[in-house]
């Protein structure tokens, strides 16, 4: 049996986007499944409610949100921490012993796209990024592209196991029927377009934007676009598309982005980077066709259940909304691709790995104990 210790005290509930949804949904299935270890949730004031009635195996401790070092390295060592997860890579080291880390890199966006960082958030995640890439135990991350680039800054010993999420369980259970009763005023009665994201740079929404008042030019009924997600920031975005129908919904229920999934044309995911990209995966459970990047994770997620095109080209994005509301057969064979798709992904394969890895981890951090004793 291991003591698994948790820190989650990086994550932070809407501005950590999707991976605060990933790990809780893995370490959901992690405490269910795997009940030989014990478990050790290390959490903030800010993000306690995530891991909120967890099972017996588990115990959460408080710590604070900003420098929890010192809170930290006292509880893992007076619960006899063997291997300790953390939820993002972080400049304040521990005494805990790195090569008992494993640490979680969802993607290494902050190379590919350095502009969208402030310089102070670009040497943070640089630094903390390529000590734990040097030094941890093992690395956990979302996709095989994901996966792949991590490797090439790793050193070629470094394990990089792959942790995806899978279709979120609130969207399993959720009424794909009808929306929350007060927020059914909020949805076009028209035709629309659906795009669940942060108004994050690297989401490219002017660039979206431009393509679909493209579109409706040539467009023969009247379609609207619809967003869900953190708004901050839209109104300055909107003033620049004041001809277009835009609605941006903000935090919506589970229950209303499911009905907004089964009712759209299509999902528009048209990102310039994605580490995964969940939103495939609710769509694809709700009957909903898929027109996403050709870039980064994307291709791999869509696994072929997507209309693909390149988010830099406006052309390329332009045709790609005609073809989707235009061409029934395509959108019903890409549901029914969607559909088969789904099976890629699980919450129990993600576990096991997990587990896996601890496990792994555990052992070597013990056979270069016993060699140097």
């Amino acid at each position: 049996m291991l003591t698994i210790g948790i820190d989650t005290s990086a994550l932070r509930p809407i501005i950590s986007g999707g991976i605060v949804n990933t790990q809780a949904g893995v370490l959901r299935e992690v405490f269910a499944c795997c009940r030989q270890h014990r478990y050790v949730v290390f959490v903030t004031a800010a993000n306690r409610s995530i891991f909120a009635a967890l099972s017996d195996r588990v115990e959460v401790v408080e710590v604070p949100a900003e420098t929890p070092g010192r809170q930290l390295d006292a509880a893992l060592k007076q619960r006899r921490v063997d291997i300790l997860f953390r939820s993002y890579p972080q400049v304040e080291q521990l005494a805990f012993s790195l090569d008992r880390q494993i640490a979680y890199i969802p993607d290494l966006q902050h190379e590919f796209l350095p502009q969208f960082f402030r310089p102070e958030d670009l040497a943070f995640r640089r630094e903390a990024h390529d000590r734990v890439l040097g030094g941890a135990g093992a690395i956990a991350t979302i996709s095989e592209f994901s996966r792949m680039t991590l490797a090439a800054r790793a050193p070629a010993t470094r394990e990089i196991f792959l942790m995806p999420p899978a279709l979120p369980r609130a969207h399993v259970v959720a009424d794909l029927g009808t929306p929350e009763p007060g927020e059914a005023d909020l949805l076009p009665r028209k035709h629309y377009f659906y795009y669940p994201a942060n108004l994050w740079p690297h989401k490219n929404h002017r660039r979206v934007f431009d393509a679909f008042r493209a579109f409706t030019r040539t467009a023969l009924t009247p379609y609207a676009f619809v967003l869900t997600g953190d708004p901050t920031g839209w109104p300055e975005l909107a003033s620049d598309y004041a001809d277009l129908d835009l609605r941006h919904l903000g935090h919506v229920s589970t229950r209303t982005v499911a009905y907004l999934y089964r009712r759209a044309t299509a999902l528009v995911f048209l990102s310039l980077f994605e580490g995964f990209g969940a939103p495939l995966l609710e769509a694809f459970h709700a009957g909903t066709p898929v027109l996403c990047s050709d870039t980064t994770s994307l291709p791999e997620v869509a696994g072929g259940a997507a209309l693909l095109a390149d988010p830099t080209d406006l052309p390329a994005m332009v045709a790609g909304l005609q073809r989707i509301a235009g061409d029934t057969a395509l959108r019903r064979d890409l549901v029914a691709r969607g559909k088969q798709r789904l099976a890629a992904y699980s919450w129990q394969r993600s576990a096991e790995s997990f587990i896996r890895a601890c496990t792994a981890v555990a052992a070597r951090a013990q056979g270069a104990a016993a060699l140097v004793g």
